[in-house]
């Protein structure tokens, strides 16, 4: 068991090198071993008989091929009951010794498995021998016309061996004497199955007549292209590059495309798809042209917004300095400082609007944080600026409660602007109680205004 796998393992290893063989101007010789069986007598009496043969071949093209086949064999009458298992109590047993000239035919040319139909005319002779008998000879050697067809194929295990697989039949028209014994059974037809190796030589190696052998031909039945490309091999090359793009489109045939989504049609590499300099493996923006302006050119990308502040280059007064967008001419692209607004000089005076408390408390109420928000801002974009935040009330209640309370007022707006990142030592609180009224006491709308908050700059 072991050595048939490994025979086997021989055989599928050496057919799976071979890509090709041809019949064309081939030579060879075979030797076969085959299963026979007569029939169609008046009564089926011949059992399963073996044969070996000898087989000569020629290939005049590719799809032909010319055989002279030879056999010694025999067969005996059948076992009662039987189909094919020899009698072993019959003395008769008849020897055969057919000759054929045959031809092959396959639609394949240059193919490692090659299916064929067979057909041949020979001589079928025979020699019907009894045990028993003084002359063992029952009729002599006789010969009788042999017209014969079939079906088969060969498989290459090389380019020059063959295994070759084939059932056909034969009819023997000019048969008239029994040819099994035991009963007058003429059998006219003979059916085998053969099995044979075969050994091939001379063939043409050269079927594509480009000048390269076929054993070293890639494809031995299409021609080289002779391009200039792998001319050697014998295959011809469509696509030199293997890039997907015909030879006949592509405008760079021993360069593949790279197919990088631009202009992948070509056949041509593009190294720099936007022609800016930039080649696409260190460019960030390969389809889109760099700029040129002086701002990180070489990274490919366009800078529309060098400083990324928004506004375009074009529009950009100071395109490599970002905005500071505090409010203050945010259209112009350069970074600026707020001026606080209405305390442009030292000793101005300015009322906040809007920042309020809860009664009698000096807790800031939720709308006035978004005014002190801004109050901020303006004065962390200008540091040089210190101010003095007065706190004031109206003349209800006792003076020195109302001052008290001014002072705390003062203090809360003060720490509030201190955690919005404006510098406790530019600024201070004082508390002024009913000072300075703003508005007559004496109506409501005239207290709410005089319960205020107010800026005074110092410096």
């Amino acid at each position: 068991m072991k050595r048939t796998m490994f025979v086997l393992f021989l055989l599928i290893t050496l057919a799976s090198t071979v890509s090709a063989a041809t019949w064309d101007q081939a030579k060879g010789i075979g030797l076969s071993i085959s299963a026979v069986k007569p029939w169609a007598g008046n009564v089926d009496k011949a059992a399963m008989g073996s044969m070996f043969g000898i087989n000569l071949k020629y290939g005049p093209n590719p799809y032909l091929l010319v055989g002279l086949d030879g056999g010694l064999g025999s067969y005996q009458p059948v076992e009662e009951g039987s189909t094919f298992k020899a009698d072993s109590n019959s003395p008769f047993e008849t020897m055969i010794y057919p000759i054929n000239l045959t031809l092959r035919a396959t639609p394949y040319a240059d193919s490692r498995i090659k299916p064929y139909v067979i057909f041949g005319i020979g001589a079928f002779i025979w020699d019907l021998q009894n045990e028993n008998a003084a002359d063992k000879s029952v009729y002599g050697q006789q010969v009788d016309l042999s017209l014969s067809s079939g079906i088969g194929f060969e498989f290459f295990l090389t380019q020059s061996l063959g295994l070759d697989f084939l059932l056909r039949g034969l009819t023997l028209p000019t048969l008239k004497e029994d040819n099994v014994g035991n009963a007058y059974d003429v059998n006219r037809n003979v059916g085998e199955a053969r099995f044979s190796l075969g050994y091939y030589f001379g063939q043409n190696r050269d079927k594509d007549k480009d000048g390269i052998l076929d054993k070293v031909d890639a494809e031995p039945l299409n021609p080289e292209d002779f391009d200039g490309f792998q001319d050697a091999d014998g295959a011809p090359e469509p696509d030199n590059d293997n890039d997907g793009i015909l030879d006949a489109n592509d405008k760079a045939p021993l360069q593949p495309e790279d197919k990088d989504g631009f202009q992948d049609e070509d056949g041509v590499p593009d190294l720099d798809n936007d022609n800016d300099g930039v080649l696409d493996v260190n460019d960030k923006a390969p389809l889109q042209a760099e700029d040129k302006d002086g701002f990180e050119d070489s990274d490919g990308v366009p800078d529309p917004d060098n400083d990324k502040d928004g506004i375009l280059d074009v529009n950009d007064k100071c395109p490599n300095e970002a905005e500071t967008k505090n409010g203050y001419m945010d259209e112009d692209g350069c970074p600026d400082k707020k001026p606080m607004p209405q305390l442009e000089a030292a000793g101005a005076k300015l009322v906040l609007q809007g920042v309020n408390f809860k009664t009698a408390s000096a807790e800031l109420l939720p709308e006035s944080m978004e005014i002190l928000d801004k109050v901020a801002e303006g004065l962390v974009d200008n540091a040089e600026v210190e101010i003095e935040i007065r706190g004031y009330t109206d003349n209800i209640g006792r003076v020195s409660s109302n001052q008290k309370l001014s002072e705390a007022r003062a203090n809360s707006v003060m720490q509030y602007l201190v955690s919005k990142g404006v510098a406790a030592s530019r600024m201070t609180a004082a508390g002024y109680g009913p000072k300075d009224p703003v508005a007559p006491n004496d109506t409501p709308e005239g207290r709410a205004q005089n319960r205020r908050i107010e800026f005074y700059r110092s410096k």
